[in-house]
């Protein structure tokens, strides 16, 4: 996430007016308690994320929260969470991370990773032959 955010926050403040990115916060990709990785590489401090996987909603809040503050999350994106049956993440496979284009309700863009990430050359070149909302 630590790669994507300049390019996304250059996006956002450019298309302020034409696109809405929203964060959508779902299951832990590697909870403690689950499928524990040292990921420390990819947060700005450099330090383990320790998060065990979320029993209830307000765990998950928490969570949510934690990414905010660790990302600075600020307000050029929206930021929501997935229900705590996973919905989003099962119909639209999001784990761990994954960027979509909707366009008037409809999916239009989702891209595969490659070697473990994205283009974002791909998401700007979708964004740019787009109907803005």
């Amino acid at each position: 996430m630590r790669g994507f955010l300049p390019s996304l926050r250059e996006l956002a403040c450019e298309y302020q007016n034409q696109i809405i990115f929203l964060f959508i916060y779902i299951i832990e990709a590697h909870a403690q308690d689950v499928w524990p990785i040292s990921s420390g590489r990819f947060v700005p401090s450099k330090e383990p994320i320790i998060i065990n996987e979320h029993q209830t909603i307000e765990d998950r809040l928490a969570a949510c929260e934690q990414f905010v503050e660790m990302y600075n999350i600020g307000s050029e994106f929206s930021m929501v969470m997935d229900s705590m049956a996973n919905e989003f993440e099962r119909k639209y496979g999001a784990w761990p991370l994954r960027f979509y284009g909707v366009n008037h309700g409809q999916l239009e863009f989702k891209p595969q990773p490659a070697e473990c990430t994205y283009n974002i050359l791909d998401f700007m070149a979708w964004m740019e032959r787009t109907d803005k909302y």
